[in-house]
């Protein structure tokens, strides 16, 4: 039993065709087999027959006039083939027709096929009449970049996570070799100061797994009620003091105090906490930050602003994506570049947005927007 695949886009056009085609000859048939027979019907007509000679005036007779036996009939024969053959006729060329038209989608399909992570580069030619196949072939193009440049970020990020990751586990591993092979030989003090830099580097994992798990958190986990701004950058603050005091950052919040926001209190803590812990960490010795709140026709907002030294404006486009650090983020900077792609992950989560004011050599503000309201 022969199983026939699903039908293609091809075989459609050309089976619309033959079916267009073919109705529009059923309804021609009609009219000619409807039609015919009134048009070849015999008729009587007056005939002038010469009169012979010395008769006189000639007499008209009445004569049959009628179409050779067989006319109508071979008609309908001739209607019929001629239908056939139209309907054929069109149905081929539409095949070939659609052939042509689907010649992107099959290059589109072949190059599809090809593409995995380590063949992003490809692109298919953009060539041939602007229309809609081209603006597929463009839109398959422009994913392709989107790709291209996901795949290298995460390529980034990986490689920096397990940079991040080493460290401490080198740092652990080697502690422990030493109280291994000193065994008892070590004193109480000497024991109680790796035991603080075990702990230190826990610390430092644990908080890179926060932010990594905090990173794949969607909005369906978000515990939202209405949050008072002003409290909670307070206590935001008093917990980065003794960052800013070791850097003499001055850090000084102004605004309105009755402002409240709709959302998750402990994520936007630590939205608000990196924030400020960027314009402190990457700020001159001496520097201040002014935190600010307010709100406005859109909503509430609060504003980071600090006097250091900016950031590149060559950085700047890049500042959001996930792992990237700016050359000012190797001046004794720790991290693995997750602060500022935590806190546009958290404000987007609560539908606010985040914007960069930035002019280098004077500092930069960034102002996060989050709604007053449920909805």
């Amino acid at each position: 039993m022969i199983r026939l695949g699903p039908p293609t886009i091809r075989m459609r056009v050309a089976a619309w065709t033959m079916a267009c085609v073919l109705a529009s000859g059923v309804w021609i048939v009609l009219l000619i087999n409807l039609g015919a027979p009134e048009v070849l019907r015999p008729e009587v007509v007056p005939v002038a027959v010469e009169a012979e000679p010395g008769q006189g005036t000639p007499t008209p007779r009445m004569v049959t006039v009628a179409y050779p036996a067989g006319v109508l009939q071979r008609l309908r024969t001739l209607s019929l083939y001629s239908l056939l053959g139209a309907a054929v006729l069109g149905a081929a060329g539409a095949y070939v027709m659609a052939g042509l038209a689907l010649t992107p989608l099959r290059r589109l399909a072949r190059v599809a096929q090809e593409i995995d992570s380590r063949h992003l580069d490809r692109r298919l030619p953009e060539e041939g009449p602007d229309d809609e196949l081209q603006d597929l072939t463009r839109t398959f193009n422009h994913l392709l970049d989107r790709l291209e440049k996901a795949f290298a970020q995460q390529s980034r990020f990986v490689t920096d996570v397990a940079h991040e990751l080493r460290t401490p586990l080198a740092t652990m591993k080697a502690e422990l070799d030493l109280l291994a092979e000193e065994g008892g030989a070590v004193s109480a003090q000497e024991w109680a100061g790796r035991v603080q830099v075990l702990r230190r580097m826990l610390e430092r994992l644990e908080r890179l797994v926060a932010d990594l798990l905090l990173l794949a958190r969607g909005e369906r986990d978000l515990q939202r009620c209405e949050v008072a701004l002003w409290p909670l950058l307070e206590e935001v603050i008093a917990d980065l003091e003794p960052l800013a005091a070791r850097k003499g950052i001055d850090v000084t919040l102004e605004g309105d105090p009755e402002v409240t926001a709709w959302g998750d209190e402990t994520l936007l803590a630590r939205a608000l906490a990196n924030l400020i812990d960027n314009a402190i960490r990457y700020n001159r010795p001496g520097g201040r930050v002014w935190v600010q709140v307010g709100r406005d026709g859109q909503g509430a907002w609060v504003a980071v602003s600090d006097n250091g030294p900016g950031i590149p404006p060559e950085d700047v486009p890049y500042v959001f994506q996930r792992a990237y650090r700016g050359r000012t983020a190797t001046e004794g900077s720790a991290g693995v570049g997750l602060g500022l792609e935590i806190a546009r992950h958290v404000v987007q989560l609560h539908g606010g947005s985040i914007e960069l004011a930035n002019t280098p050599g004077q500092g930069t503000t960034f102002t996060l927007r989050l709604p007053r309201t449920p909805g």
